[in-house]
Formats: structure tokens, C-alpha cells, sequence
């Protein structure tokens, strides 16, 4: 139990020089006890006030978290969709004519046996139609790539879809990086390409 002595002013016995009861205070203490109430008082609402600024700021920080987590996971596909993209669609392939019986890699651009060159830009109607019978797990295989990341490429022209190779939808949380190109197709129709990588 503390005991708190009081102390009085010198000179003034029951009223102040103003008719009024000075302010008892603490013994050695130059602030009466009301004030350091209302001090006490003030530093606990600060408190408070900034206890419920770094709450705010705390919860709005971890809600950015997910989107920038998934900005981050999409960069981190960029290079794993354009080495994709440039096996299907700039590279013939091996062998480079290849049919759906003899294909070890499949890779659609066009090749010109007779330079020994593969055509950028243009692709081969025949191995649009052979790679139409090979399944995506195949496809996947060739391509090197890991259970976790999956794709799907689309090849529309001005009569429709002529390519759809998917085995599935990314899901709602999946990070996905898609991939555009227009491309030719044995010279005589322009189709867009549409390759999206997710894990």
C-alpha cells in the first residue's frame, strides 16, 4: 500500500489566493495530481491512436501480398513461356519434317528442306494437323516440362479455332502468363497465336 503525503502551498490555509482550494500534490512532484491524471490520460489515447495506425497498415500491407505474389510468380513464368513458345512456334521440331509416327519433339514452323532453314513466322499445316493426334502429356514430355506447370495453345485463323492443345484450365489461383503472336501458315492465312503458362 503506497502513502502519498500532501503537500500545501506556504502561507494559504484552506483557500487559494483566489478563493479556491490549491491542487494537492505529490511529495517532490511540481504537478498537481489532477494534472497527471490528465496527462497519463493523453499518453494512453496516443497509444492507442497509433496501436490502431500500425493495425491499419499492417492489414493493408498483408492484403497487397497476394496480388504482388502473383505479379511476382507471372514474371517468374515469362521466360519458362517464351522458351515454350519458341519451341512451338519457331522451331520445326525433330526431326525437323517430322510425322506424328517419327516426332521426338514436336515444334511447328515450317522448314525448307531445300536450304536447310527453318522459315520464322510461318508454320506448317501439315504438323498443325499431326500434332492434332498426339496427346498433351506427350507433347508436355517432349517439351521438358515439370507437373507443375501447365499450357495451353490456340491457334484461331478467320474460320475458327484450327488448334486448341490443353489438357486443362488454370486454376482460380494459378498464375498465368500468356503469350501472343501472329503468325502465317504455309502462306496463305494469317493465324494468331495464343499461348498461356501457368503453374
Amino acid at each position: 500500500m503506497a502513502v502519498y503525503l500532501l503537500k500545501f502551498e506556504k502561507g494559504h490555509r484552506g483557500t487559494g489566493a483566489q478563493g479556491h482550494r490549491p491542487a494537492p500534490r505529490l511529495h517532490g512532484s511540481t504537478v498537481p495530481l489532477n494534472h497527471k491524471a490528465q496527462i497519463n490520460f493523453g499518453f494512453i489515447i496516443a497509444v492507442v491512436l497509433l496501436m490502431a495506425l500500425v493495425i491499419a497498415a499492417t492489414t493493408g500491407i498483408l492484403n497487397m501480398l497476394p496480388s504482388i505474389k502473383r505479379e511476382a510468380q507471372a514474371s517468374a513464368l515469362e521466360p519458362r513461356a517464351f522458351v515454350i513458345g519458341k519451341l512451338l512456334l519457331e522451331d520445326p521440331g525433330y526431326p525437323a519434317e517430322w510425322y506424328s509416327s517419327t516426332v521426338q519433339r514436336v515444334g511447328l514452323a515450317h522448314y525448307n528442306s531445300y536450304s536447310g532453314k527453318t522459315v520464322l513466322g510461318r508454320l506448317n499445316s501439315s504438323k498443325i494437323d499431326y500434332i492434332n493426334t498426339i496427346s498433351y502429356n506427350t507433347i508436355a514430355h517432349q517439351l521438358g516440362l515439370a507437373n507443375d506447370t501447365g499450357f495451353r495453345l490456340r491457334l484461331t485463323n478467320a474460320s475458327g479455332v484450327i488448334l486448341d492443345i490443353n489438357l486443362s484450365s488454370p486454376g482460380a489461383t494459378s498464375s498465368v502468363y500468356v503469350l501472343q503472336r501472329a503468325l502465317v501458315i504455309d502462306n496463305n492465312s494469317i493465324a494468331n497465336a495464343t499461348l498461356e503458362v501457368w503453374e
